[in-house]
């Protein structure tokens, strides 16, 4: 029960009774062991038909579409954590480049370059300090800050659910060796994210 519940029910004694607490306890339990009958091979085969038909509609789709972006859609979780962990290093990669674009040196070398292919003056130029102007500050904080926790945050969370993805597979066939072997690894892969998993400031 949330707060909010305990709260409203503390506050009402009267209303919520303790034969009404129980009442609605028995009727959740009732509710939720009824939904732990066991699955028909029937039942399983006509999921699988309809996810085979679902996918193959999106690849249908797809090839409607002039220019759509390539993904496998007959992918395994597993392959898509694979594929979502390469694209967030693909992701880290462009954005350190922008950064190390935007520093203040970068900046002053691309205007000085400006300036001189227009024929103006660089003398001041040299006078500025541009940490302090708009050429030095431009979007450092996004830069340095903004993009590299937001990476943080979504490569922990993207291995974490991959854990936690293998830990409700084995839930469901225990006996599975490959996929205990995937949840030893994506463990060991998701101590070492959550070790460096440090918020720049």
């Amino acid at each position: 029960m949330c707060s909010n519940c305990h709260k409203r029910i503390d506050l009402n004694p009267g209303k919520y009774t303790t034969d009404w607490l129980q009442e609605v306890k028995e009727r959740h339990e009732r509710t939720a062991t009824s939904y732990q009958k066991p699955i028909t091979s029937a039942q399983i085969q006509e999921l699988l038909s309809n996810s085979e038909r679902y996918w193959n509609r999106i690849d249908q789709a797809k090839l409607q579409r002039p220019m759509a972006l390539e993904f496998d859609s007959s992918a395994s979780i597993l392959e898509l954590f694979d594929s979502l962990v390469q694209e967030l290093g693909r992701i880290g990669e462009f954005a350190e480049i922008l950064r190390k674009s935007n520093t203040p040196s970068r900046l002053k070398s691309d205007l000085l370059q400006i300036c001189t292919s227009l024929d103006w003056s660089t003398e001041r130029l040299d006078t500025l300090n541009f940490h302090s102007t708009p050429f030095g500050c431009k979007d450092w904080e996004i830069h340095n800050i903004g993009i590299p926790n937001s990476l943080k945050r979504l490569t922990v969370g993207v291995h974490q659910t991959r854990v936690r993805t293998l830990e409700l597979l084995l839930t469901l066939d225990p006996s599975n060796k490959d996929w205990e072997i995937e949840l030893s690894r994506a463990r060991g892969q998701f101590e070492l994210v959550a070790e460096s998993a440090v918020s720049h400031d």
